[in-house]
């Protein structure tokens, strides 16, 4: 996020079918997710009309409702990242929780 100075890309896939999307982006800030309810969700919502050619539509099992994509004891939203008083998660990979993210199939 400091690298590319707050912007944030998506590409949205060829593959989807013209008609109204919600896109959602999130920041998660882990600095207090060591307890219930420490997470932090930063939520940006934007309606897009998709226009182009594509066929594909996703099935009702491949989206999810907000509230009730995540739970709190979540892996990656219910997480200790702090390590001798420094956030590296302990030099682990950091799982980003949530549904897939959706491409061509």
């Amino acid at each position: 996020m400091i690298s590319s100075k707050g912007w944030s890309f998506a590409t949205i896939p060829s593959c989807l079918a013209p008609g109204q999307y919600l896109l959602r982006q999130e920041l998660l800030a882990l600095h207090s997710a060591y307890g219930n309810m420490g997470a932090q969700f930063y939520a940006s919502c934007a309606q897009l009309n998709v226009t182009g050619t594509g066929e594909w539509k996703p099935k009702d099992t491949e989206t999810v409702g907000i509230p009730g994509a995540y739970r709190q004891d979540d892996n990656g939203v219910l997480i200790q990242i702090w390590v001798n008083s420094v956030p590296d998660n302990g030099r682990k990979p950091y799982t980003v929780p949530g549904p897939k993210v959706v491409s061509c199939p």
